[in-house]
């Protein structure tokens, strides 16, 4: 079923909780409208992140550290010498700062990734409370509605009070208002 009214899952239009309902907002069947889970994405940009990792410590380990960096520099320093003086072509500290540079690049972006994930998570954690509120509710009121013909005076009353609340203090959720809930995977 799609979710018209809710954004599309993408980097520039994350999960995000706007805010829950009301206490006497409803909505029937609202719990159709879940988010789906982000596992599998989260699986294959975690995927991503692991493999970036291995060329990164294949580098780190068969290039930028390795003996291999200071003998080139070596060799490629000594091909031009000027007034008995090597020459500087080749500076292994600049290379050696392409490897950390590369890793704290690294770092950072698996720190968004993962902060991303968790701020999706919280939005459709939050999403998903505020839809189940809502289908609950919408029981109460369907339960209420039934209440209205109980021979018991009392069970009538209590039913008449909670859906004038309903009335005066709730707004029912469709298809289209939705989306003032959040934005979410759908």
């Amino acid at each position: 079923m799609p979710g018209i009214g809710m954004m599309k899952y993408s980097w520039k239009q994350p999960p995000v909780f706007f805010s829950e309902p009301g206490d006497y907002d409803y909505m029937t069947n609202a719990t159709k409208y879940i988010p789906k889970d982000i596992s599998g994405i989260e699986k294959s940009m975690k995927e991503i992140l692991t493999n970036i990792y291995s060329v990164i410590n294949y580098c780190d380990t068969n290039l930028y550290f390795s003996t291999d960096i200071f003998a080139l520099e070596k060799n490629w320093n000594s091909l031009f010498i000027i007034n008995d003086e090597e020459q500087e072509v080749l500076d292994s500290e600049k290379i050696l700062n392409i490897g950390l540079e590369t890793e704290n690049s690294y770092k950072e972006l698996d720190d968004t990734v993962s902060t991303y994930f968790e701020d999706a998570k919280t939005a459709i954690k939050n999403i998903t409370a505020a839809l189940e509120k809502l289908e609950a509710t919408a029981k109460k009121v369907e339960n209420a509605r039934k209440q209205l013909n109980n021979k018991d005076e009392g069970m009538r009353n209590a039913a008449k009070t909670y859906l004038e609340n309903v009335r005066k203090n709730g707004k029912i959720y469709n298809y289209f208002n939705l989306s003032k809930i959040g934005k979410w995977v759908y």
